[in-house]
C-alpha cells in the first residue's frame, strides 16, 4: 500500500473518531474516552511509521499524550498496555524503544485481556495483536 494511501487511511480514522468523541460525555463516559485515546493515539503512530523523519517529531508525542490520556481514564484498559507496548517495540532504542520493557507491558496487557474476556458489546480487540508481537520476542 502506498504511504499516500495509509495517510489518507489516517486522516479519514482521525476525523471519524473524532466525530466519536463529540458524542461523548468527557466527564462520565471515563472507558469509552479511554477507548477513543487509545484510537488517536494509534493514527498519530500510524502517521510516524509512515514517515518517521518527516512526521516523528509532530505525531510521535502527540501519539504518547493519547496514551497518557487513555491511561488517566481507565488505568484498568489492557489496550493501553498494549499499545504502551506496540510503542516500545517498535520504537528504536536510540528514541527510547525497549523490546524487554516491551514484552512485559504485553504481558500484563495479555493477562488483562485473558481477564477480561467478555461477550458483550465493550471493545475486547487488542488480544490477537498482543499475542503476535508477544511471539516475535520470544
Amino acid at each position: 500500500m502506498e504511504k499516500f494511501t495509509c495517510l489518507a487511511f489516517a486522516n479519514k480514522a482521525d476525523d471519524q473518531i473524532k466525530k466519536a468523541k463529540e458524542l461523548l460525555d468527557t466527564s462520565t463516559q471515563k472507558k469509552e474516552m479511554a477507548e477513543v485515546y487509545c484510537v488517536l493515539s494509534m493514527i498519530n503512530r500510524a502517521r510516524v511509521f509512515m514517515n518517521p523523519a518527516t512526521y516523528g517529531r509532530e505525531y510521535g508525542p502527540k501519539a504518547s499524550q493519547y496514551l497518557k490520556m487513555a491511561q488517566a481514564a481507565d488505568p484498568s484498559n489492557p489496550r493501553v498496555l498494549y499499545l504502551d507496548g506496540w510503542e516500545k517495540f517498535a520504537t528504536p532504542k536510540a528514541w527510547g524503544g525497549d523490546k524487554v520493557k516491551a514484552k512485559e507491558i504485553l504481558q500484563q496487557s495479555k493477562q488483562k485481556l485473558d481477564e477480561n474476556s467478555s461477550t458483550s458489546v465493550q471493545p475486547h480487540w487488542g488480544r490477537k495483536e498482543v499475542e503476535e508481537l508477544l511471539g516475535q520476542l520470544k
